[in-house]
């Protein structure tokens, strides 16, 4: 049987557990991961942040405040809006098929 090409680095992967020997391209890789992974974690923070003033702008304002949050989401974003009110529909619909399937059984 043919040995397959190994490229620069002929015998590597014989032994189980064998490292790759380290290269100036797979530390500016890790690096640019690194950075990635950092920023992701700033934006998620963001979000959580943003998510959590929001909210407790609603406990305060009450269903007022969220009512017209949504009124103004929904013209904003009339097509979105559907497609979420339809994939709820769905879903509500399907779980009370499967509690009438449940009970029947």
């Amino acid at each position: 049987m043919e040995q397959p090409d190994r490229g620069t680095h002929p015998g590597l992967g014989d032994r189980p557990n064998e490292a790759m020997p380290a290269t100036p391209q797979g530390a500016a890789l890790g690096e640019t991961v690194k950075a990635g992974l950092d920023r992701a974690g700033a934006l998620a923070k963001d979000a959580a942040d943003k998510t959590r003033n929001r909210l407790a702008d609603y406990l305060d304002g009450g269903a007022e405040k969220l009512s017209d949050d949504i009124v103004k989401y929904v013209r904003s974003q009339p097509m979105t809006a559907l497609l979420i009110g339809a994939g709820v529909g769905l879903l509500v619909g399907m779980t009370l098929v499967l509690r009438r399937r449940a009970e029947s059984v």
